[in-house]
């Protein structure tokens, strides 16, 4: 399980990389233009994704965050930057991880304050689906506000060129 698990950190990492040299390259001004989705615009996007990987790290750290992360300032560059560590910090946090830890439950409430309990590889599984997930709607957002170029950024791209 740690190897499939270090294989989807890696990939999380490296396609959060592709799409972060895809918006730095942008006017700054798109980061903030409207666009339907779920979330407004690409910088609450982005921010959605660092604030989902940073609560779920504290939570199987065992500090559980009281309110959403909410990043300090409307910084698109330092976002992307403090995203890219933060996902940095789960392959570090998955390659210093045994496999018996992968299959220990954590506790934790969600932001309603509903008490749960998951095994921490689960957890893990779910941080790098629900990062694919939206920066498709990344993709569809940038795909709105004229951006016609997009590196490869599915699993099977990344498994060819990284190996």
């Amino acid at each position: 399980m740690k190897k499939l698990l270090l294989s989807y950190a890696a990939y999380n990492l490296w396609a959060n990389e592709k799409l972060a040299e895809v918006i730095t390259g942008l006017d700054e001004s798109l980061s903030f233009t409207p666009v339907t989705s779920s979330f407004p615009n690409i910088f609450s996007t982005v921010e959605h994704i660092w604030q989902a990987e940073l609560a779920w790290l504290l939570r199987i750290q065992q500090v559980p965050p009281t309110t959403k992360p909410e990043f300090p300032d409307k910084d698109i560059q330092a976002l992307l930057n403090t995203w890219l560590l933060q996902s940095k910090a789960w392959e570090a946090f998955i390659e210093q991880a045994t496999e018996e830890q992968l299959e220990e439950m954590v506790a934790y409430k969600s932001w309603q304050g509903i008490p749960f309990t998951t095994p921490l590889w689960q957890i893990a599984q779910h941080v790098f689906n629900h990062s694919t997930f939206h920066r498709g709607q990344l993709i569809t957002m940038l795909r709105t506000l004229g951006v016609t170029s997009f590196p490869q950024t599915d699993y099977i791209a990344f498994a060819r060129e990284v190996g």
